[in-house]
C-alpha cells in the first residue's frame, strides 16, 4: 500500500495559499524507536515511531512521545505558524507521523485486539486586528490505517482496499465568524475498524496495523487592515479502542516455562536419590 498522503490531501488544500509547503524542499526524518509495553492491563506496543516533514521548519515538530497505558502521547513545543501583514501574509507547516501499532502476544495467544482508534489533537490560536474573513487559521488532521493482522494472524490479500481505512477532521476559523479571537482549538478523529472486521470471523480484533498521521497548520493574514493570525499544536494522542484477552495473563513467559521445567526435573532427581 502507498501512503502518499500529500497527494490525497491535494483536494483539501487547493484553496490554501501554501507555497511554503512545496515538496521541492528535502524532507527530514526523526526516528524515535519503539515504545511499550506498559504494565498490564496495557496490551500495546508502538514500533518504528518516526516523524517527517517537507516544511522548512527545524525538526523535530512533535518531539518524542510518552506511552501511557495503551495511549501514545505527543506534546509538541515548536509546531506552530504565524502570519501577519508586516512580515508575510501566509504561513504553513506540515508534519507526518508513521507508527506500527501491535498487540502483545505469547506464542499463539494474543493479549487482545483493537476495534478502532481515536486521534485527538489540540492547541491554541489567535486572531488579532480589524480584519475579516481573509484572516484565518486552520488545523487539518488526516490519518490512514493499514490493517496487517487480526487475532495474531496475517490478513488475506493485505493489499486489498478492505484493510485500508482513512479519515479527516478540520478546524477552521476566520476573524469575521470568530466569537472568540483567541482560545483553544481541537480536532478528534475516530477510525472504526468494524467494516473491515465484518468481513472475517474474529475474537478480539486487529492485532497489528500501520498508522500514518498527517498534520497541517495554516495561518493567513490580510494586506489591509493590519492583522495577525497564529495557531500552534500542543498535544496529539493516539488512543486505541482495545478488547483484552482475560486468558492472556495466565500464559507463562518462555523463561518462566523453562524455570518450571528445571524445578520439576530437580524435584524428580531429588526423589530418586532419596
Amino acid at each position: 500500500m502507498s501512503f502518499n498522503i500529500r497527494r490525497a490531501f491535494a483536494w483539501l488544500l487547493m484553496s490554501c495559499v501554501s507555497a511554503a509547503a512545496s515538496t521541492s524542499y528535502a524532507a527530514f526524518v526523526v526516528d524515535y524507536g519503539d515504545f511499550g509495553p506498559d504494565p498490564a492491563p496495557a496490551i500495546t506496543m508502538y514500533k518504528d515511531v518516526t516523524e517527517s516533514s517537507f516544511s522548512t521548519s527545524t525538526p523535530p515538530l512533535y518531539d518524542a512521545p510518552e506511552l501511557n497505558g495503551d495511549e501514545l502521547d505527543f506534546d509538541p513545543k515548536t509546531f506552530g505558524v504565524k502570519a501577519q501583514t508586516s512580515t508575510g501574509l501566509s504561513d504553513s507547516l506540515d508534519g507526518q507521523l508513521n507508527v506500527e501499532m501491535m498487540a502483545l502476544s505469547t506464542g499463539d495467544t494474543v493479549a487482545g485486539g483493537y476495534t478502532g482508534i481515536t486521534i485527538d489533537e489540540s492547541g491554541l490560536y489567535s486572531l488579532t486586528g480589524a480584519g475579516g474573513a481573509g484572516t484565518l487559521v486552520e488545523a487539518i488532521l488526516y490519518a490512514e490505517v493499514h490493517i496487517l493482522e487480526i487475532d495474531g494472524a496475517p490478513v488475506a490479500d493485505p493489499g486489498a482496499s478492505t484493510w485500508e481505512l482513512s479519515g479527516t477532521d478540520i478546524f477552521s476559523l476566520d476573524m469575521a465568524s470568530a466569537t472568540e479571537t483567541a482560545g483553544e482549538w481541537n480536532n478528534s478523529l475516530f477510525i472504526d475498524f468494524a467494516t473491515a472486521l465484518s468481513t472475517v470471523t474474529y475474537e478480539f480484533g486487529v492485532t497489528k496495523a500501520e498508522i500514518v498521521i498527517d498534520n497541517r497548520l495554516n495561518a493567513i493574514a490580510e494586506a489591509s487592515p493590519v492583522t495577525i493570525a497564529s495557531i500552534d499544536k500542543k498535544d496529539l494522542t493516539i488512543v486505541p479502542v482495545s478488547v483484552t484477552n482475560p486468558e492472556y495473563q495466565n500464559v507463562p513467559e518462555p523463561t518462566s516455562v523453562l524455570l518450571l521445567v528445571g524445578l520439576a526435573a530437580g524435584l524428580v532427581g531429588y526423589r530418586k536419590l532419596a
